[in-house]
């Protein structure tokens, strides 16, 4: 991992880390699909691969090779944007999250990136690491939320961004 000031991780939480999981980075969204379900993500089981995948992250437990987590990072028309992260369940609150999110910086800036956009289903989580609201308009992001029964009723997704 890069070491600099941006790190969401410090050195003893990485090697903790390494302890119990890996993270491999594949193309197989479609495989992701009843995590990022069971977490609560807007997705269908038979949805196909967004449209500008870059990559997905998968975070594997060393023990049972059961992927306990996952992301997916896209270029929608030259705009940077985290589709998905969830943890399930049992792992969330330590610190996986963030370890994940970090990866994903690091790939993005790999990439050029400057800035990275998402559709944050829990802000507090993103605000703690590093994003902040966005004036981005909806229509310049892909952006499922609209058309869900529970948008603004039970959700209220935030459009965030991080300069990276």
């Amino acid at each position: 991992m890069e070491k600099n000031n941006n790190n969401l991780v410090n050195e003893s939480m990485e090697n903790l880390f390494h302890t119990k999981f890996y993270i491999r980075k594949s193309m197989d969204y479609q495989k992701l699909l009843p995590l990022f379900k069971d977490a609560g993500l807007e997705v269908e089981l038979d949805d196909p691969n967004p449209r500008g995948l870059l990559t997905c992250f998968e975070v594997v437990d060393k023990k049972t090779d059961e992927i306990i987590g996952a992301s997916s990072i896209i270029n929608n028309n030259g705009i940077y944007q985290v589709k998905t992260l969830a943890i399930t369940k049992e792992y969330q609150g330590g610190e996986i999250g963030r370890y994940l999110m970090d990866k994903m910086v690091h790939e993005l800036r790999k990439l050029g990136a400057k800035k990275v956009i998402l559709n944050a289903k829990e802000p507090g989580f993103y605000e703690k690491v590093g994003f902040i609201e966005s004036p981005m308009d909806t229509k310049d992001i892909e952006y499922d939320c609209s058309d869900c029964e529970y948008f603004n009723r039970d959700c209220f997704p935030k459009i965030m961004e991080r300069k990276i």
